[in-house]
């Protein structure tokens, strides 16, 4: 069974991914659900009230329903009245867990789809019957068989929530006044301590290093693709720019949790639309630790793929110690240039550079007519053009990645996580400078 994870909370994705016979893909943000669904086709979507996103989830949950998807809101502290609930019970979403959830019942829903009078009057439970009452019988040829004692009737309870029934909470019922041991955004959550173990550090498996010798939106790529990448997989992002700390700008990521690494602590701050990307960063004043390495800082980061986004012209001149291990550490460096000429050529010409199999180019700000002129001076390398948009201040305005606001750029940068996750090509001859 494979079940679509929307919920925008990391504990329910982890405590799912531990059911049994149970595969899991996930989605992010609103945006990012129904292209998870349309190529994942999942048996199951796990869509929660609060997932973050700009989109509207009534058009997210019809779509859903029309492509065969069976779907489990997370309903959270919203009321039964609500035009969401009204709207996913017309579509046929009848599984709609209020507060607080537990795993139980997610299994449950999973498990045993409810019906439309369980969406409207609440869950049933029903009790099962014990063994108490029955008597030991034994059987004996020429004997009559005694009657056995009637067993208890399997009784059928409804226990409906207490603002259904217009009475406070009953003793042992939770109530406002309880706070719950968990609480994201508007999901409350019970009894997913013992469902959850802290995973166990790993290395990652690819390592990315954004570079630039120019101001060619190098952090405007590292975002979006960090952004891109953290729709399936787990992602880090590192701000190595520590004087203009840009990704960390962008996402309005406001602690820097980069020094707290090197204390021990485990995580970097996710940004609230993507539970599955953290990010790294240091304050202009910070100075790299003598003796400390890049790659131990990176083998204690938990994640699937790490994403150093290093200063401007790092290679030219160091910045700091880091940025020149970056290049070395890294497994693929994304060269990021814009459409001017000068800067392009300089670029091609860092035989350095192109010297391995590790280099993906990507032409930010392009525009059409633009591209007969830029792949020449490319030579052998095939780059990956990124139109220039309107949207990349608003996104900075609201803290987001440029892709949750314009659909277009999501097959670029969908392609650039396709080849640096992937086999990045090695040219079939390498260009010489000229």
């Amino acid at each position: 069974m494979k079940i679509l994870l929307a919920t925008g909370v990391r504990q329910i994705d982890d405590a799912v991914g531990k059911f049994p016979d149970s595969q899991t893909v996930w989605a992010g943000y609103r945006e990012g659900v129904l292209v998870v669904a349309g190529t994942e086709k999942p048996d199951i979507v796990l869509l929660s009230a609060f997932l973050p996103g700009a989109e509207d989830l009534q058009p997210i949950i019809s779509a859903l329903r029309l492509n065969g998807a069976r779907v489990i809101l997370l309903a959270g502290s919203l009321e039964p009245k609500d035009p969401l609930i009204t709207h996913a019970i017309s579509c046929g979403v009848y599984d709609i867990l209020y507060n607080p959830v537990t795993p139980r019942k997610i299994k449950q829903a999973i498990d045993v789809p409810a019906t439309y009078r369980e969406a409207m009057f609440g869950r049933e439970e029903r009790e099962q019957p014990t063994d108490e009452g029955k008597s030991d019988r034994t059987e004996q040829v020429g004997e009559a068989e005694t009657p056995p004692q009637s067993l208890p009737v399997k009784e059928k309870i409804v226990r409906l929530p207490s603002f259904l029934r217009g009475e406070k909470a009953e003793p042992g019922e939770p109530s406002v006044s309880q706070p719950p041991e968990i609480c994201e955004g508007g999901i409350c959550l019970r009894d997913f301590q013992a469902q959850i173990t802290p995973p166990a550090p790993k290395r990652a498996q690819t390592v990315i290093a954004v570079l630039s010798p120019f101001s060619s939106g190098k952090t405007f790529v590292a975002v979006n693709l960090a952004a891109t990448l953290s729709v399936t997989r787990e992602v880090a992002l590192v701000d190595l720019d520590f004087r203009s700390q840009g990704a960390c700008a962008w996402l309005n990521i406001r602690k820097r949790n980069l020094p707290g690494l090197l204390q021990g602590e485990a995580e970097g701050q996710r940004p609230r639309w993507s539970p599955r990307l953290q990010v790294f960063g240091a304050g202009p004043a910070w100075k790299v630790p003598a003796e400390t390495t890049l790659d131990t800082v990176v083998s204690r980061i938990q994640a699937d793929i790490v994403i150093l986004d290093l200063p401007p012209d790092s290679r030219f001149w160091n910045a700091h110690e880091w940025a020149a291990q970056a290049e070395e550490l890294a497994d693929h460096h994304l060269l990021v240039v814009d459409p001017d000429v000068r800067h392009i050529d300089a670029v091609a010409s860092a035989e350095a550079v192109l010297s391995d199999n590790k280099a993906a180019w990507v032409v930010n700000r392009s525009r059409p007519e633009l591209q007969a002129h830029i792949q020449p001076l490319l030579g052998d390398y095939q780059a990956i053009y990124v139109p220039e948009t309107p949207q990349a201040l608003l996104s900075i305005a609201l803290a987001k990645p440029t892709v949750a606001l314009e659909p277009p750029l999501r097959g670029c940068f969908g392609k650039i996580a396709e080849r640096l996750t992937g086999t990045v090509a090695k040219p079939a001859a390498k260009r010489v400078a000229q």
